[in-house]
C-alpha cells in the first residue's frame, strides 16, 4: 500500500483541498494512475465518495482522465501544478495585503487620520497606492528618487493596460527632460511647470504629500518625508489643486 504522508496532506489542505481530496491526490501521485476500483483498495472511502472527490479534483485542475474504458485518472505533474498555485496564491496575497492595509489605515481614528512615512517607507507606500489604483493616479513632483524609477514603468503598465486607470503626472521643468522620465511618456500623460521642492500623489480616494528634507532634490530615498490621508475633504481639495496645476 502506498505510504500516506500526513504532512503532505496537511500542506495540501492549506492550499484549499479537503483532507479526502488531498488523500486521493497523494494516492494518485504514488500510483501514477488508477481507476476508482484500484483507489478503493487503498482508502476507506466508499466508491461514491471517491467518484465525487475525483470530480472535484478534476474540476479544480489537480487531476485528469487518461482513459475512458475503464475510467482511469492520473495526477497533474506536482511541480508545475504547485508552482502555478504558488503564483496564484502570491497574487491573491498581494491583493488582500494592499486592499486590507488601505482599509485598515482608513479605519484607524476615522477618515481624518494621517500617517507619516520617511525614507524607504515613502516609496513602499507609493507603490502600494499605485498598485491598488482602480480609477485614477494623479501626481505632482519636483523630485524623483532613483529607486522609484525601476518600479514605476512595470507598475504603470499594469494599472493602465490591465485596469484602464488614467495616469497624469505634473513634473518640474528640471525633471521633464530626465531620461528615466522620458521612458514613461508613452505610458501616461505628463505636463511640466514651476513647482516647489515637494510633491503629492492622489490615488482614487487617498492622497499623500511628500517632500525632500532640507530642500534636497531627493536623489536618494533617505531624504524623503511624506504624510498620507484618506480624509475626503483633503482628497477633494487636492484634486482641485491638481487640476489647476495640470491646466497651467
Amino acid at each position: 500500500m502506498p505510504p500516506e504522508n500526513h504532512e503532505t496532506i496537511e500542506a495540501l489542505e492549506h492550499l484549499g483541498l479537503s483532507w479526502k481530496e488531498a488523500e486521493l491526490y497523494q494516492l494518485l501521485v504514488s500510483l501514477g494512475h488508477a481507476t476508482v476500483g484500484k483507489l478503493s483498495a487503498f482508502t476507506k472511502m466508499s466508491r461514491t465518495k471517491i467518484y465525487s472527490t475525483l470530480e472535484n479534483l478534476q474540476a479544480e485542475g489537480w487531476i485528469k482522465v487518461v482513459s475512458e474504458k475503464p475510467i482511469t485518472y492520473a495526477p497533474m505533474e506536482p511541480k508545475g501544478l504547485l508552482e502555478r498555485r504558488r503564483t496564484d496564491v502570491l497574487g491573491y496575497l498581494k491583493i488582500a495585503r494592499d486592499k486590507l492595509t488601505s482599509l485598515y489605515e482608513r479605519s484607524r481614528g476615522g477618515f481624518s487620520e494621517t500617517v507619516t512615512y520617511r525614507g524607504l517607507s515613502v516609496l513602499q507606500k507609493t507603490e502600494e497606492m499605485i498598485s491598488g489604483a482602480e480609477r485614477e493616479v494623479n501626481a505632482v513632483t519636483a523630485f524623483l528618487p532613483w529607486e522609484a524609477m525601476g518600479m514605476m514603468g512595470p507598475l504603470l503598465d499594469e494599472i493602465i493596460m490591465e485596469r484602464g486607470v488614467e495616469v497624469k503626472i505634473v513634473v518640474s521643468r528640471e525633471l521633464k527632460d530626465q531620461p528615466e522620465l522620458k521612458k514613461l511618456k508613452g505610458r501616461l500623460k505628463i505636463a511640466s511647470g514651476v513647482l516647489p521642492k515637494a510633491g503629492m500623489i492622489i490615488v482614487d480616494d487617498e492622497v499623500m504629500f511628500g517632500a525632500a528634507e532640507k530642500g534636497k532634490t531627493s536623489k536618494t530615498r533617505g531624504d524623503l518625508f511624506a504624510i498620507w490621508t484618506a480624509n475626503p475633504e483633503l482628497v477633494a481639495f487636492t484634486r482641485i489643486l491638481f487640476r489647476h496645476l495640470w491646466n497651467e
